[in-house]
């Protein structure tokens, strides 16, 4: 039986269009430098409106084959570079890397510069649809994580690494003015129950520190509703038995206990100290004296056991360990602790 042929089925000054073997198209053409480009598309329709936009670019001596092994990881890199060379604020230039690192190199990191006008900004438009209906992002947080995406392709067509025009303003990619959540998610008291239940319970052979960490972390977020970081950054100088108030002052950033919050300044305050949590660090720092720790000073309150500071990501591995825990949720985490700290309170 005789192999199906590729076959050409388009010819244009752009390029050709070819079809393969496995009902595929192949673009056949040269960049504007003279570099041979041959992607292959699913359907001729993609490869005929293909093939136009890059006429359009050639054209303007912008279309550029390099885009194709390029990824959005050097975009975001030329935007950070950015920010720094122009002088952008040190609070400014910080919340852009928190959410680059948080959310667009996990999500976009990999995928090809060429991918974004070849398939149309599809999946960047899908992201931020699924933010808004399955996680509750709110609009303004979107339009901020759309705005890093633009600016990161505007850097990389100054570079040569894309051909403009932009395709987040070519495509109109648009931030969802929807929020799903309309209320915040709280633990009933059974959920409370079960979770303190899970969190004290101490796996086998594993580092006793690691599990009083894990059971303290349980109850500042439900009795002081601090944040992730504010766990990590909270030092014994900020613990007033006397009075029992905790002061919260600092956060745990890049790796360095810094005199800051997430709000900065004006998110510094003072928190009654809960009798449960009251007795709970009394008996914490009876235990860590005896085991040769210091707690006095601006000594952090949570100590991992194999590390100096307990941080963002080590807050996270130990919700996700809580949430695998038999009779444990499968939904615990700062942001639930926090809101039903906040619903307690109210």
């Amino acid at each position: 039986m005789a192999k199906a042929r590729t076959k050409v089925i388009s010819k244009t000054s752009a390029g050709n269009i070819v079809r393969l073997r496995d009902g595929r198209f192949r673009l056949d053409c040269k960049d504007s430098w003279g570099k041979r480009h041959r992607p292959a598309l699913a359907t001729r329709e993609e490869a005929v409106a293909q093939l136009e936009r890059i006429a359009v670019t050639k054209d303007r001596g912008e279309f550029l084959a390099a885009s194709k092994a390029t990824t959005f990881n050097t975009a975001l890199d030329l935007l950070e570079k950015r920010n720094e060379r122009v002088g952008l604020a040190e609070s400014s230039r910080r919340r852009i890397t928190n959410v680059i690192n948080a959310h667009l190199r996990p999500t976009f990191g990999n995928k090809k510069l060429s991918d974004f006008p070849a398939r149309r900004c599809a999946f960047v438009q899908e992201w931020l649809d699924r933010r808004a209906e399955d996680h509750g992002a709110a609009a303004m947080t979107l339009t901020h994580a759309l705005s890093y995406i633009k600016m990161a392709l505007d850097e990389a067509i100054k570079a040569g690494h894309l051909g403009s025009p932009n395709p987040i303003t070519e495509f109109k990619v648009s931030v969802p003015q929807i929020n799903r959540r309309a209320e915040r998610e709280v633990l009933t008291l059974d959920e409370i129950s079960k979770l303190i239940s899970a969190a004290s319970r101490r796996d086998h052979g594993e580092h006793e520190a690691a599990s009083r960490v894990r059971f303290m972390l349980v109850l500042f977020g439900m009795l002081l509703g601090l944040r992730d970081q504010e766990c990590g950054g909270l030092c014994w100088d900020c613990i007033n038995f006397d009075d029992r108030t905790i002061h919260v002052r600092r956060i745990v950033r890049d790796g360095k206990l810094v005199a800051d919050t997430k709000t900065g300044k004006k998110g510094f305050r003072a928190i009654p100290m809960s009798p449960i949590l009251y007795v709970a660090l009394a008996e914490y720092r009876d235990w860590l004296k005896a085991q040769g720790y210091e707690v006095e000073g601006a000594v952090p309150v949570l100590v991992p056991g194999r590390a100096d500071l307990v941080t963002q990501n080590a807050v996270g591995d130990h919700w996700d360990r809580l949430a695998k825990r038999p009779g444990s949720l499968m939904r615990p985490g700062p942001r639930i602790t926090r809101s039903t700290h906040c619903a307690i309170r109210a």
